[in-house]
């Protein structure tokens, strides 16, 4: 079975991060998606994170708010993971990786990230073990032609299980930092603002 997992702070999530994840159950290949919360990025600040509770309700409450309409096809299985609250810190994605092969060895895990973060992914820990361990898929964030090249260049330069760029995937011009300064909505099209699960 291939399990998606869509890590993220959530802070807060929007309609971005659900549009990702329509378009990864449109893939015949992935079964579940699972949205793994990260309490806390040792990348970012911790002054820039809203309490890891209030954004695990959000997620939650955003997730309810797609079902009911009817966002995402119900024979895709979408869950919130917070098995990153029970490990100990510092959170690393190879170390939660392996935990979770560990405790599902029958399950195929595939590893999504943005494409701003595949620049800067050699700033992660482990980052060439993590290649070499687990498929990644990458979606277009930011610079679409820079993401895609910089997925050959590592898969040029190290040895990969799977690093795949996904060049159909939407290319959605949002961010939570937007959202945070308020330069962008929430919620938008199919989710409207005005069901915003937060007010």
């Amino acid at each position: 079975m291939a399990t998606l997992l869509y890590f993220g702070s959530f802070n807060p999530v929007h309609y971005g991060h659900l549009s990702i994840v329509q378009y990864l159950c449109s893939q015949p290949e992935i079964e579940e998606v699972r949205l793994v919360l990260s309490p806390k990025n040792p990348l970012k600040k911790a002054a820039d994170l809203s309490d890891a509770t209030e954004r695990l309700n959000g997620l939650n409450a955003a997730l309810d708010l797609a079902r009911s309409r009817n966002f995402f096809p119900s024979d895709k299985p979408i869950h919130v993971s917070t098995v990153e609250f029970d490990l100990p810190q510092p959170l690393y994605t190879l170390k939660t990786l392996r935990h979770l092969q560990t405790e599902e060895p029958e399950r195929d895990f595939i590893l999504l990230i943005g494409g701003d973060n595949i620049t800067s992914l050699e700033k992660w820990y482990q980052y060439d073990v993590l290649l070499q361990e687990f498929r990644i898929w990458v979606y277009p964030r930011l610079d679409v032609a820079a993401e895609a090249l910089t997925c050959q260049q590592l898969s040029t330069r190290y040895k990969t299980k799977e690093l795949r760029f996904l060049s159909e995937a939407p290319l959605l011009p949002i961010s939570s930092t937007s959202i945070r300064a308020g330069l962008a909505p929430q919620w938008s099209g199919a989710l409207d603002a005005s069901d915003d699960p937060a007010q």
